[in-house]
């Protein structure tokens, strides 16, 4: 009498549980005529999909870690180079800075495809200076909302060239 499930069984029922088409009384009757125990038969399906939902919660888990990480990435890029294209008045230096902020943030923040995500972070705070420069070139005030405009400038272009990069590099996900 078999004790344990093959590799491949239990991919298959996995396979299975993706797909919605798993049964557990007819995965049960399965196992059963291929020789199992009734009993170890069902033992061993309750241990299939306990393992399947741990690995679908961690899944999930390492999904939002990801994201999170992503959405901080963005925000620091954003702030960062807002910050120093309204106060660096496009000092060379300060835009040095802000592009080091923007590699480091595309490095870490996108740790599966740090490439399009840093050439876009470079991109997006390349340009964000000259956009804040030519927006509010000879104006005395604007109102806090107006920053959003230079930002929609710089960074949708950069979010073009992360899209493209993306498209375009081959990744291990794939």
């Amino acid at each position: 009498m078999n004790n344990e499930l093959t590799y491949s069984q239990i991919e298959e029922l996995k396979n299975r549980m993706r797909n919605g088409t798993f049964d557990v009384e007819y995965e049960v009757k399965n196992l059963i005529v291929l020789g199992y125990d009734p009993e170890i038969a069902s033992q061993l399906i309750i241990d299939v999909v306990k393992g399947f939902k741990e690995q679908l919660f961690y899944e999930v888990k390492e999904a939002k870690e990801a994201d999170d990480k992503e959405n901080v990435a963005w925000f620091v890029v954003w702030m960062s180079s807002l910050l120093i294209a309204m106060l660096g008045n496009n000092d060379s230096t300060l835009i040095f800075v802000s592009v080091v902020i923007a590699c480091a943030a595309g490095y870490l923040g996108f740790p599966k495809r740090p490439i399009p995500a840093m050439a876009a972070f470079v991109t997006g705070s390349l340009i964000m200076p000259f956009a804040c420069g030519y927006y509010f070139k000879n104006r005395e005030t604007f109102l806090n909302i107006e920053m959003i405009i230079p930002a929609a400038i710089s960074f949708g272009p950069a979010l073009l060239v992360k899209y493209l990069l993306n498209k375009l590099m081959h990744s291990d996900e794939d």
